[in-house]
Formats: C-alpha cells, structure tokens, sequence
C-alpha cells in the first residue's frame, strides 16, 4: 500500500490516508479481503500518531469499506462496491433533497431539473 502525506495541505492528515486508501480500493489496487496495515505499523511507516490512522480505519469502516476482526486485523471488505460515496459527496445529499422537493412542489419534472443542471454544468443559463 503506497500512501503519500502532505503536511501543507490544509487537508488533515486522516483524511489524506482514508482517500488514498479510499481511491486505491476503487482502483483495484486493494482487492476484497486484502489486510491493511496494523495501525501502529503505518502511523510509524508514515511518521503520524498511530491515533491518526486508526482515526482513518474508523472512517472508513463506518463507511463500509473496511472491516476490523479483533486480533486478526483490518480488511477491505468482502461485500464492497467500487460505486460507494465518498463523505464529500454524501454531504451534497441534503441540498439534492432539498433541490428535487422544490421542484417537485413547482411541478417540474426530474428531466427538466437534469436538463437544467447539464446545462448549469456546461457554463450555459435558463433563459
């Protein structure tokens, strides 16, 4: 597993470490059932407080990526989809929602909001 951390990134450090692992799951680069590192083995290999690893686990394996077997380790997932949201995208879910009952009470159908928001996208505007 290839981690790389950057001190100046204003991201924290946890977060770092669980898109990184994150996005190499999604790649296929840690396959199902694949053992992570112990967490005190990675926070020295990274030169973090081991809290701040395990603190990254944590993330993802509320997030459904990883799995913690007392005494035998952490694991990817046996179950896991490539497709699962990142917490980024999972905060956006509220103003979706929020979107989509707006134009429902305006009586505007789901295809013209897509065709509003491709068209936002695409840098043009309603007229």
């Amino acid at each position: 597993m290839d981690l790389y951390i950057d001190p100046v990134s204003g991201v924290p450090i946890y977060r770092q470490i669980a898109g990184q692992i994150r996005q190499q799951i999604r790649d296929g680069r840690l396959p199902p059932g694949t053992r992570l590192p112990p967490v005190r083995e990675l926070a020295a290999t990274l030169t973090v407080n081991p809290n701040t690893v395990a603190r990254a686990y944590r993330e993802l394996e509320s997030s459904g990526l990883l799995d913690t077997l007392q005494g035998s380790g952490t694991f990817v997932r046996e179950n896991v989809t490539a497709d699962l949201p990142e917490p980024e995208l999972n905060a956006l879910l509220p103003y979706i929602d929020r979107l989509l009952e707006a134009a429902r009470l305006q009586s505007i159908s789901p295809e013209r909001v897509m065709q509003l928001l491709k068209d936002r996208l695409a840098g043009r505007q309603e007229e």
